[in-house]
């Protein structure tokens, strides 16, 4: 009788669905750490991160696009005042 072969192991990438969640908890870790930055205009203008984190806010990923969106409002509002 042949041995039974487990796939799905710990650690082991088995479909890229498993490489779009790590990513997309790296995204947000990111955008978290983001939040914690002091930014202002002269950041913003000279990184340019504001227009990657607006292009998040339509990430497939609706945790993503929610935390991109109160990020980018949190900035807009640091920038207005």
């Amino acid at each position: 009788m042949a041995p039974r072969v487990h796939k799905g192991k710990i650690g082991d990438v088995s479909s890229p669905k498993d490489g779009d969640k790590s990513a997309e908890e790296s995204l947000l870790v990111l955008l978290h750490a983001l939040d914690k930055l002091p930014v202002n205009l002269q950041a913003l203008q000279m990184c340019n991160i504001g227009k990657s984190v607006n292009h998040l806010r339509t990430h497939k990923n609706l945790e993503i696009q929610k935390k991109a969106r109160n990020l980018a409002d949190t900035w807009k509002k640091r920038v207005e005042a």
